[in-house]
């Protein structure tokens, strides 16, 4: 029997929320739509995979359905994976903390630094941007029709590679989404101008 748990990445104990979102997150990356450029073999994984996925959160999401699997499959308890959004803990917000550990502690490091580095660049360039944003609007603009520093930071730590991605970002407003989304996940890419 296939483990869902491990399939979403989720925690035996694991909320209905944090099950959907961990849902929602895995289909985004597996959904067959995105590989329709692909070839057949990748096309035909992607649904596999989806279906795979649908089938377990079909199960657990289902309280009942969810009971009956937990007495079928023995589950060790894990910790859920971190969630989409910041931890207030979080002291670092250029570094992400899901990165690969390697044997090396020098390699740990040097990859530390450049992902640090990297974040750093990527947020000069967010702000370079926002600041156009804000020399081009009218003087009584109000705040919501550009970027704050705190918003700026959640899309340092989540890099939006879509706009469906940017979406799922705090602080993101609608009038952002619609005037700067576009332009936002090129620069999260690197293919802006604002370099």
């Amino acid at each position: 029997m296939e483990n869902y748990y491990d399939l979403l990445g989720v925690s035996i104990k694991s909320s209905q929320e944090i099950i959907k979102k961990a849902y929602r997150k895995k289909i985004k990356q597996h959904h067959p739509d995105l590989y329709s450029n692909k070839g057949i073999k990748e096309q035909k994984q992607a649904e596999h995979i989806t279906k795979k996925l649908n089938e377990a959160y079909e199960t657990l999401s289902d309280k009942v359905k969810k009971s009956e699997y937990d007495k079928n499959i023995k589950v060790e308890p894990k910790k859920p994976d971190k969630t989409y959004y910041n931890d207030k803990k979080e002291n670092n917000y250029y570094y992400n903390t899901n990165n690969k550990k390697t044997n090396s502690n020098n390699n740990t490091t040097q990859n530390k630094k450049t992902k640090v580095n990297n974040n750093k660049t990527l947020f000069e360039k967010l702000k370079k941007y926002n600041n156009i944003i804000k020399v081009k609007l009218p003087r009584d603009a109000r705040p919501y029709m550009y970027f704050d520093e705190e918003t700026l930071k959640n899309i340092v730590m989540n890099k939006p590679k879509t706009i469906n991605d940017l979406k799922l970002i705090r602080g993101i407003t609608d009038y952002q989404m619609k005037n700067y989304g576009q332009n936002i996940i090129k620069i999260v890419l690197g293919l802006s101008e604002y370099d």
